[in-house]
C-alpha cells in the first residue's frame, strides 16, 4: 500500500507554483493575473482547494460533473418565479404579488430541501479533496446559465435579475447552514473532520454573494453600467463614480510609464510579470495594473498626483459625502474590482467544467463514472468511484543493500541517493505521473490519479525509459554505480484518503493489483543461466509438423514457445523455469501492454504473433519495444503474468 502525504489544509509552504491557473488561461485574463499569491489575496489566506486541481493548473482535460435534471427544472421554476414576484411588486400588483409569493414559497422549500440533500451527501463523502467546492463553482455554473437564458427572453426587463440577487443568495446561504447543521446531527464533528479545520469556505461565499458569479455566465459579457445601477444594492457605487476614480487611475498609470517611474515600473515587473516590457503601455496591460492590488495601493498613496484629481472632482466628492468618508467609498471601489477579479477566476475555472445532466439514456455518463472521471451530485449516490484503472511503477536500485553493508557513511548513502531519485521528481510531474512513496532505495509512482488518462501507461513506460536512461547517464559520469529494475502493471484500485490530523490527509491506492505490482517489483537481480534449447526445438518442430494444417502448426508453436520459453536475458529482464523475474531493466506485464492498445497501434514484429511488439513514441523520441520473456508465477495469484520486457532504441 503506498501513501502520499498532502497538507490540505493549505498550510502555506511557499514552495508552490507561481501561478494557479495555465498558460493558455492566463492569456484570457482580464483584470487578474491567475498568480497563486493573487489567489490567496482574494480568497482569503489559502487557495481553496478541488479535486483534479492538475487539470485547472495545467489547462487539460476536463472535469466532468452531472447535476440532477430535478435541480435543473427547480432552477427553472425558482427563477421563473421570484421574477414575476419582484415584477408584480415593482408594478404595484398587490394580488398578483400575493399569489406569486406562495407560489414562490413552495418552489423555494421543495429547491432547499434538494440543494440541502445534495450538500449532506457531499459532505459526507467529502475527505478533504474540494467536492463541496467543485458541486458549487458547477452548480453556479448552471444556475447563471439558466438565469441569463431566462433574461435573454424578449419582454424580461434586465434591472430586475440584480433586484433578485438577495433572494438567491439568502436561499443558498441557508442551504449551506442547515446542510452543516443536518451534517453535525449526524456525527458531532464530521464537518470540521471531513472538511478540516483549515478549509476555507471563501470560494463558496464569493459564489452566493459576490452576485456576479451568479448572475453573469461569462466574464466578456459582463458590461458595468448595467450592475452599478440605482437598482443593485450589492454594489453601492455608481458606474459614474466608478468610472471617474478609474479613468484618473488609468492617465496616472500612463503618465508614470511614459516617464519611466522607477517605483511604478517595479511594482508592475515585480507583481505582474506576464507582461512583456514591450507592451506596458497597452491599454490591456494598464487595466492588470489598475486591478493589482500593490499597484493600486500605490497610487492611492500618492496625494501630490492622484490625490489631487481624486479629492478635486466634483463626482468623487459628491460621492464621497454620501458615504460619508473617503475610505468607505475606495472601499467600495475596490469591492467592484475584487468581485471582478474572483468572478473572472471563477468563470475561468467554470470553462474546465463539463455539465452532464441525469438524462433517460445514460451511457456516456455511466462508463465516465465507472472510470473515475464524473463527479455525481444528486444527492442519494457516491459522489465519486474512487474504484479505477490505475498504472503502478516500482522502480528499485539493485545492490543498494550491499552498498549500505561496505562502510558507507549514512550522510555518503544519503547522498547517493539524492543524485538518483531527484531527477524523477521531474521527469514524473512531466509525464503527469504522482510519486507515492519513497522506499528509502525505492520509488512508487502511480498514473491515473486523481485524474485517469488513457494514456496512464504510456505515460508509466516513458517515464521508466527516461528513469533508465538518467540512471545509465549518471554512471557514466561516475556519480552513481547502480543499476535500476522498474516494473510497471495496470489494473483497478482503489483510491483512499486516509486522515492523518484534524489538517492533513494522506492519499494511497489499495488493491489486489497494487500488490501484483509490488510483487513485480520485488525480482531478483541476478542473471538466471541460459540453457541450450536446440534440443527442445528439434523436439518441438518434430510434433509439429506432425500435424497436416499449417494454421495448426503455427498455433501449436505459439503456444509451445510461450508455454515453455527458452530463458533469456532481453534488455536486463527473464523469467526462469520456476516463474522468478529477474529485472535490472524494465519489466511489464501484459496488462499494460494491453491498455496501450486502446491509444496507440503497435507493429508486430516477432517470429509469433503478439511476442514482439513495437511502435515509435514522439514524445521522448524513441523505438519502443516490447519483447515477451515468459509467464512469472506469484504465490497467492491464481493465474501465471505474461511478461514482457521493455528495449528502448
Amino acid at each position: 500500500m503506498g501513501r502520499c502525504a498532502e497538507d490540505n489544509g493549505r498550510i502555506q509552504e511557499k514552495v508552490m507554483e507561481q501561478y494557479y491557473l495555465s498558460e493558455r488561461d492566463r492569456l484570457s485574463l482580464k483584470f487578474s493575473t491567475g498568480s497563486a499569491e493573487e489567489m490567496e489575496h482574494l480568497f482569503g489566506g489559502s487557495i481553496p482547494f478541488l479535486p483534479e486541481e492538475n487539470i485547472i493548473k495545467k489547462g487539460e482535460g476536463e472535469i466532468n460533473v452531472e447535476l440532477p435534471i430535478l435541480l435543473r427544472n427547480q432552477s427553472q421554476q425558482y427563477i421563473h418565479y421570484l421574477y414575476n414576484l419582484i415584477l408584480s411588486r415593482e408594478d404595484h400588483a398587490s394580488a398578483h404579488a400575493a399569489a406569486s409569493e406562495n407560489q414562490l414559497m413552495t418552489i423555494e422549500r421543495e429547491y432547499l430541501e434538494n440543494l440541502v440533500s445534495i450538500i449532506v451527501n457531499i459532505i459526507k463523502y467529502e475527505r478533504r479533496i474540494g467536492l463541496i467546492n467543485l458541486f458549487w463553482l458547477a452548480f453556479s455554473k448552471d444556475f447563471s446559465n439558466i438565469l441569463n437564458d431566462y433574461f435573454s427572453k424578449r419582454g424580461v426587463k434586465n434591472n430586475l435579475k440584480y433586484q433578485m440577487h438577495p433572494m438567491m443568495s439568502g436561499l443558498f446561504n441557508s442551504a449551506m447552514n442547515i446542510s452543516y447543521q443536518k451534517v453535525s446531527q449526524i456525527e458531532d464533528r464530521m464537518v470540521q473532520f471531513n472538511l478540516g479545520i483549515n478549509f476555507n469556505d471563501n470560494l463558496i461565499v464569493s459564489i452566493i454573494n459576490d452576485q456576479l458569479p451568479l448572475t453573469e455566465s461569462e466574464i466578456r459579457r459582463i458590461n458595468l453600467q448595467d450592475i452599478l445601477s440605482e437598482y443593485n444594492k450589492r454594489y453601492s457605487l455608481s458606474f459614474k463614480t466608478f468610472n471617474e476614480i478609474y479613468v484618473i487611475l488609468h492617465k496616472r498609470i500612463k503618465k508614470g510609464l511614459e516617464e519611466g517611474e522607477r517605483t511604478l515600473i517595479q511594482l508592475v515587473k515585480g507583481h505582474l510579470k506576464g507582461i512583456p516590457e514591450n507592451r506596458l503601455m497597452e491599454d490591456a496591460s494598464i487595466i492588470k495594473m489598475i486591478f493589482n492590488r500593490h499597484v493600486l495601493e500605490y497610487l492611492l498613496l500618492d496625494y501630490e498626483d492622484t490625490g489631487r484629481k481624486l479629492f478635486s472632482n466634483p463626482a468623487i466628492i459628491n460621492a464621497a459625502k454620501a458615504f460619508e468618508n473617503w475610505s468607505l467609498l475606495f472601499n467600495s471601489f475596490k469591492d467592484i474590482m475584487h468581485g471582478l477579479q474572483k468572478t473572472e477566476i471563477i468563470k475561468t475555472i467554470q470553462k474546465k467544467i463539463m455539465l452532464y445532466p441525469v438524462e433517460s439514456t445514460k451511457t456516456k455518463e455511466d462508463k465516465l463514472f465507472s472510470e473515475g472521471r464524473l463527479y455525481r451530485f444528486t444527492g442519494a449516490t457516491s459522489v465519486t468511484n474512487n474504484a479505477r484503472k490505475v498504472a503502478i511503477l516500482f522502480a528499485d536500485l539493485r545492490g543498494f543493500t550491499k552498498t549500505s553493508e561496505k562502510g558507507y557513511s549514512e550522510r555518503e548513502i544519503t547522498y547517493q541517493l539524492y543524485n538518483v531519485f531527484d531527477p524523477i521528481t521531474e521527469i514524473t510531474s512531466k509525464l503527469g505521473g504522482r510519486i507515492d512513496k519513497f522506499t528509502g532505495d525505492g520509488v512508487m509512482i502511480i498514473y491515473g490519479v486523481p485524474t485517469p488518462k488513457e494514456t496512464d501507461s504510456q505515460n508509466a513506460i516513458r517515464t521508466a525509459i527516461l528513469i533508465q536512461k538518467r540512471l545509465d547517464d549518471l554512471r557514466k559520469q561516475g556519480k552513481t554505480h547502480y543499476q535500476m529494475g522498474i516494473s510497471i502493471h495496470t489494473g483497478r484500485a482503489y483510491i483512499a484518503n486516509f486522515m492523518i490530523d484534524e489538517k492533513k490527509k494522506d492519499t494511497t491506492i489499495i488493491g489486489r493489483n497494487v500488490n501484483i505490482a509490488g510483487r513485480l517489483s520485488a525480482a531478483k537481480a541476478s542473471v538466471p543461466i541460459e540453457k541450450e534449447g536446440h534440443e527442445f526445438d528439434e523436439m518441438l518442430n518434430s510434433l509439429a509438423y506432425s500435424l497436416t494444417d499449417s494454421r495448426e502448426i503455427e498455433n501449436f508453436k505459439e503456444y509451445a514457445y510461450k508455454k515453455f520459453p527458452k530463458k533469456k536475458m532481453v534488455g536486463g529482464v527473464a523469467v526462469d523455469e520456476n516463474g522468478s523475474i529477474y529485472n535490472t531493466g524494465i519489466a511489464v506485464s501484459k496488462d499494460v501492454v494491453e491498455d496501450m492498445k486502446n491509444s496507440i497501434t503497435f507493429e508486430d514484429t516477432g517470429s509469433y504473433s503478439g511476442t514482439t511488439l513495437s511502435y515509435y513514441d514522439k514524445v521522448i523520441g524513441h523505438k519502443v519495444v516490447f519483447e515477451y520473456v515468459g509467464d512469472a508465477i506469484f504465490k497467492g495469484v491464481d493465474k501465471s503474468m505474461p511478461i514482457y520486457s521493455v528495449i528502448y532504441q
